[in-house]
């Protein structure tokens, strides 16, 4: 038991440690003080955070009008990360630019597929309650009108097997 614990607690250190960039994309500059690498982290760090959000949050309501930034990149976070007031600083002036845009959209449609797929393997907890109650509401009715069906057919068949006597004294011969 001991040493199942142990190695559940070094799982833990192991996933909760930064995972370090041996490669990077062709428009950062890996020098210690470089603008890009700078932003590439940056980008990184968000899109952990938004992805651990994503797999916290399991209900379209999380992800309603005004939730965008909860999930998805923002050019302007990413920008006040760095020391830019306006995003346009880095996304629009600088000469890796294009690429930033590229690698920007590129994480916001990874988030959104998780989104997507979050969203569909949550099941039912995603309909309107409203939606629920007509399915709920559809589906006693189906329920008691085939509880009858059944309770008919035994019936008639229970009738078919009695013998004639018994029938008469019941007053159902004919």
């Amino acid at each position: 038991m001991l040493d199942v614990l142990n190695i559940l607690k070094e799982r833990k250190s192991e996933s909760s440690k930064d995972i370090t960039i041996t490669t990077y994309p062709k428009w950062v500059d890996t020098t210690a003080d470089a603008l890009s690498l700078k932003i590439y982290e940056s980008i990184l760090l968000f899109y952990k955070d938004r992805q651990s959000y994503i797999k916290a949050h399991s209900k379209k309501s999380h992800y309603g009008p005004g939730t965008k930034g909860s999930w998805q990149l923002t050019k302007i976070e990413i920008a006040r990360s760095v020391g830019y007031s306006v995003s346009s600083q880095i996304f629009v002036d600088k000469h890796f630019s294009s690429c930033l845009c590229e690698e920007f959209e590129k994480m916001n449609e990874k988030l959104l597929v998780l989104k997507i797929k979050k969203l569909i393997s949550t099941g039912f907890r995603n309909e309107n309650k409203e939606v629920i109650a007509d399915e709920l509401s559809l589906l006693r009715k189906q329920y008691a009108e085939l509880e009858k069906s059944k309770t008919k057919d035994l019936l008639d068949k229970s009738l078919e097997v009695l013998p004639i006597q018994v029938l008469e004294r019941l007053g159902l011969a004919t």
